[in-house]
């Protein structure tokens, strides 16, 4: 039996899918590529935005109803934003399935952005945004990202600013989704115990009639590196320190390898290299790690 199993819909969509038969768990994704790297200066924060607002309301469902829809029958329904994607996701139990994929095709391809919820969710994003002005594990990233990718949209943060966020409005989200939506750039994905014909006929009964779109939008890659140093004082007792430079690109071939070793040196393990000598022997830190994050053109 194949690992994963592959269908283009008529209109580009790609449906994946991994057949697990011991699961009785449907975990269904809509990952899109599009991302903070794709806004334009005055939209930053836009993507972030706008998965915050896909829960808030559809051409037949009101923010109550989206969020009670999984939940009633022990699911759980979330969504992340990166750099280069948006990804609406749901888990449940499998012989539920066809009430993921709906909701998550309903809350990706058909919201409203009503202007109340917008308003409200514009005071839920600041308040995200404080949460982590606060943690200096993100606030440090935010820095390291801004310097190594320097004026690129890939250093600027996710979340946007408090002056990009209070701007932003209905039309704004509509025209970002509208530039940037292209369906032979989105991806979904189920891994269940559901045989492979039965995904297809779900994924197809809510995402066949989707009209074929395409994007002209252009990804432009950071420009050459060059190396700095910033020093941030702040209120704490404590040192937080990043060190690091651009890596490589998601499609090169030593990606992997490269994987490996940062996991070995910095790795969520207690006995990777750095945590053995730095905590473990000489008693320098309380954490310490190594990280990887590569990019379609480029990584750090």
């Amino acid at each position: 039996m194949e690992e994963y199993r592959l269908h283009t819909l008529p209109n580009g969509i790609r449906v994946v899918h991994k057949q697990v038969p011991h699961t009785q768990i449907a975990h269904w994704g809509i990952m899109l590529d599009i991302g903070s790297r794709d806004e334009q200066p005055h939209q930053q924060g836009l993507a972030h935005f706008w998965e915050h607002m896909a829960f808030k309301g559809t051409q037949k469902r009101k923010s109550y109803h989206i969020i009670n829809r999984l939940e009633t029958v022990g699911g759980e329904l979330n969504a992340y934003t990166t750099k280069e994607k948006v990804c609406f996701h749901a888990s449940l139990l499998a012989s539920h399935s066809d009430k993921a994929i709906e909701l998550l095709s309903d809350i990706t391809f058909h919201s409203i952005f009503p202007e109340k919820q917008i308003e409200k969710e514009r005071g839920v994003i600041l308040e995200e945004m404080a949460m982590y002005h606060d943690s200096p594990e993100d606030a440090i990233q935010d820095d390291f990202d801004e310097l190594v990718f320097q004026n690129h949209q890939l250093g600027k943060n996710i979340l946007g600013t408090a002056e990009s966020v209070r701007s932003f409005g209905r039309n704004d989200l509509q025209t970002f989704i509208a530039d940037n939506l292209d369906t032979e750039r989105i991806v979904v994905s189920l891994v269940s115990n559901l045989p492979f014909n039965k995904a297809v006929k779900q994924a197809e009964k809510y995402l066949y009639d989707l009209p074929h779109s395409t994007s002209q939008r252009i990804r432009t890659s950071p420009s050459i590196y060059v190396p700095q140093t910033l020093r941030v004082a702040r209120g704490m007792t404590q040192t937080q320190v990043a060190m690091g430079r651009p890596a490589y690109a998601m499609m090169d071939e030593k990606r992997l390898p490269f994987f490996m070793l940062i996991n070995l040196l910095g790795g969520p393990g207690m006995n990777s290299r750095f945590n053995m000598t730095l905590r473990e022997k000489y008693g320098l830190v309380y954490s310490i790690e190594a990280t990887y994050a590569p990019f379609l053109d480029t990584g750090f």
